[in-house]
């Protein structure tokens, strides 16, 4: 047997264990919990908000998932529902403190209802997450810019 092919059985080897020891995990999702979430998805692209945050709602009561809160999220901020939609994107990054996407929303969230400085703690650790995430840079530079004319604006 050459070197190549006892790298390549190598490589599918390791490979193969990596799919069966993941395997639980994905049998572990709910199909349920998922069908709701896509209706959500179409819901929220079709700008029904308050159809999708009720399936978002109803697929979390099922599977609590990061994706779930995020995209409910989503969907109560362009309802206008601010102050809910920041709550939601707390609930992500307690579940999974590295997803970045989560923290950029939560600055954005941050940013609407004024709270700059949480804003730019929550752009910052977007950018610590993924350096590369370019909505959190442009976020944080406009928060940086509001927080300092609400400071010249307040004769602070």
């Amino acid at each position: 047997m050459s070197h190549y092919e006892e790298t390549m059985r190598a490589t599918i080897g390791i490979l193969l264990v990596f799919a069966f020891a993941s395997a639980p995990l994905a049998a572990q999702q709910n199909v349920d919990a998922k069908k709701l979430f896509n209706e959500g998805n179409r819901s929220l692209n079709a700008g029904n908000f308050e159809q999708a945050i009720g399936r978002y709602n109803e697929a979390l009561k099922l599977e609590r998932h990061e994706f779930f809160l995020y995209q409910k999220g989503i969907a109560l901020r362009r309802a206008r529902r601010e102050s809910d939609a920041v709550l939601a994107f707390q609930e992500a990054v307690k579940i999974n403190p590295s997803f970045a996407p989560a923290y950029n929303a939560l600055g954005t969230g941050y940013s609407a209802l004024k709270d700059y400085d949480k804003s730019i703690v929550a752009y910052d650790k977007a950018l610590e997450l993924n350096p590369k995430l370019e909505p959190a840079r442009k976020g944080l530079a406009a928060a940086q810019t509001r927080k300092a004319h609400a400071l010249i604006d307040s004769g602070a």
